[in-house]
């Protein structure tokens, strides 16, 4: 079984905060890839969905260098468009690499978020699932199920993701590796709004603007970030994280959503200048 029980990376540290149902199913298949299935990981934001898939992935194929041939990476909120799979998922997939029949492993697809998908993109994905997974595996992630259409569902095995363990003192990591945990920050723009988000809880700033930052999944996400980087959990703000991430959330309405948001951060806010140590005395 492949080591994965001391923390050495930062993603080792996300991988071991999984439960060991998951960890047994991902670690089966690293060791026995020709038994692999599609998969459909789904869960609440901050539950390691993205970095367990990343990590899967290249360690099925960490002793092979052109790893750009036989894995694609794609955030499904940002290739919203039919157009867009058809220009990247599908020659892809028909592209031939050498290497999935030299080592007898297939190349993966990685679609996050993709319950953002239009419904027609999403069934415009059916006949991907119709190749063998020990050739093509696709793996999905989404926060619920709930929004990925039903003749995409039966076709994979799914893996609940629980929400992320919190424990208050929990190994702290520096904030850039715990940024490329949740979501690599290619774009500028989103580097500098998490640098913003980052800015409103230190400084306990007015938190305009910051609460519908692309969408809530990924203000979630950068909550999570900050809470662990700065050990902020508490049972207030576990109550408060929960209910946004749950997957009704999206029934709630823009007021609820907004209000809850900058509660959330007011919270964090409050904590982190309780975690703040005494002045020295003069």
């Amino acid at each position: 079984m492949s080591a994965i029980t001391h923390p050495q990376t930062k993603c080792d540290f996300q991988i071991n905060r999984l439960c060991p149902r998951v960890k047994s199913i991902f670690s089966h298949y690293i060791n026995h890839p020709s038994s692999i299935h599609h998969m459909l990981l789904y869960g609440p934001p901050g539950a390691g969905k993205t970095t367990t898939a990343e990590w899967f992935v290249h360690e099925i194929w960490k002793e092979y260098d052109l790893k750009q041939e036989v894995i694609l990476i794609l955030n499904a909120a940002d290739e919203r468009s039919l157009e867009a799979i058809r220009q990247k998922m599908y020659p892809f997939a028909e592209a031939q690499s050498p290497a999935v029949i030299q080592y007898k492993k297939p190349k993966f697809i990685i679609l996050d978020e993709c319950e953002t998908l239009t419904e027609t993109a999403q069934l415009a994905l059916r006949p991907l699932l119709e190749y063998s997974p020990q050739e093509i595996c696709l793996l999905f992630l989404c926060n619920s199920v709930t929004r990925v259409q039903h003749q995409l569902i039966s076709r994979f095995l799914h893996i609940r993701f629980d929400p992320p363990t919190i424990k208050v003192g929990s190994t702290s990591m520096a904030l850039a590796e715990w940024r490329n945990d949740f979501r690599k920050q290619t774009e500028k723009i989103e580097t500098e709004s998490f640098t913003s988000f980052i800015d409103t809880i230190i400084n306990k700033s007015t938190p305009t603007g910051l609460t519908h930052i692309y969408d809530l999944s990924r203000f979630l996400r950068w909550v999570a970030l900050a809470a662990y980087e700065f050990n902020l959990w508490n049972d207030d703000i576990i109550q408060q994280y929960l209910y946004l991430s749950h997957p009704d959330n999206n029934n709630l309405g823009t007021y609820k959503i907004k209000t809850a948001s900058e509660n959330l951060i007011k919270s964090l806010q409050c904590q982190f200048q309780q975690n703040l140590p005494a002045p020295s005395p003069t």
